[in-house]
């Protein structure tokens, strides 16, 4: 302890124990400090003026008390330090489980509000956050030739545009699926230690991709939205104005189902050639419109070198 506490009543006595535990050793220390008063000679001390002669005379008398007495004074010092110590660590145990068991207890109302989504509605939300920001990438038709076609060509063609898109959406979706299972690990691996975190989750019927929640009560918890996008076409209006009101829902909802309050942390994975552009583009289009929630684009490749610390 760098200094005695003075706002909390059991760390006080701890720290008065210290320091009466420690006296005797500053008593030594005062005693070497003295050396030269208490091996200057009677010459050198008539020499001296009155005042300083009785300065020195009275140094000398508390020295030679101190001597006599130093082991009386160490034991009592000692005693007292062990006894203010132990009842402080006592007092302070005592209140440290209170102050642990309420906090088990908001760790527990806040899990409590919570249910793990089933693996169909997992597979529903990844199915319609691809739709969304991959439709504009899939392919709507084949090249017009400039001629007629026939109601048997027209269908053909149709059905090979729904083969091929499925095809795309199935890739998308798996690619989809893996790299939000690959942040998600990540940012359990980085932050398991402070935070109890949890994924693919509903409060409220409102689904949240990954919830942190602080062990400590002194911080805050965390929401995060993680996105996967191959470039900047994919992402359009609506979804510029889609996620920041998404986000500030799922905030607003988990402080009214918990009591405890929540960053917003907007995650995006895209390809490495991507990340700037789609970074500043998703800073300039959402940012107003959600001012508390924070933007982060990391390329996928670099998802085990991801640093969470450094976005909260």
């Amino acid at each position: 302890m760098s200094k005695i506490e003075y706002d909390n009543f059991p760390k006080f006595l701890v720290s008065a124990g210290i320091v009466l535990f420690a006296l005797p050793i500053v008593i030594v220390h005062f005693f070497l400090q003295e050396n030269s008063v208490l091996l200057i000679s009677e010459q050198e001390l008539s020499q001296l003026s009155s005042t300083a002669s009785q300065v020195i005379i009275a140094k000398q008398n508390l020295c030679l008390w101190l001597t006599n007495n130093i082991w009386i004074l160490s034991i009592v010092c000692i005693l007292c330090g062990v006894v203010l110590l132990i009842l402080g660590c006592k007092m302070w145990y005592s209140r440290q489980k209170k102050t642990d068991a309420k906090q088990d207890l908001d760790l527990q109302t806040a899990e409590a509000q919570y249910k793990k989504m089933t693996m169909e509605e997992k597979d529903e939300k990844i199915a319609n956050e691809v739709l969304s920001l991959e439709r504009p990438n899939m392919i709507e038709g084949s090249p017009d030739d400039g001629r007629e076609l026939s109601v048997e060509e027209i269908q053909m063609r149709q059905a090979a545009v729904r083969k091929e898109n499925r095809l795309i959406y199935s890739q998308i979706t798996q690619r989809y699926k893996a790299v939000e299972k690959a942040v998600s690990d990540r940012i359990k691996e980085e932050l398991g230690a402070k935070y109890e975190v949890q994924d693919n989750i509903k409060i409220n019927n409102l689904e949240y991709d990954l919830i942190a929640i602080s062990k400590n009560p002194d911080l805050h918890d965390y929401i995060f939205e993680i996105k996967y996008s191959f470039s900047k076409n994919s992402w359009n209006s609506s979804t510029f104005h889609y996620i920041p009101q998404h986000m500030a829902d799922q905030a607003t909802n988990y402080k009214a189902s918990t009591g405890r309050k929540a960053a917003a942390i907007l995650l995006v994975v895209t390809l490495e050639d991507q990340v700037t552009q789609i970074e500043s583009m998703l800073i300039r289009r959402m940012q107003k419109l959600n001012p508390a929630m924070t933007i982060r684009v990391i390329a996928e490749n670099k998802i085990g070198l991801l640093n969470v610390e450094t976005i909260l």
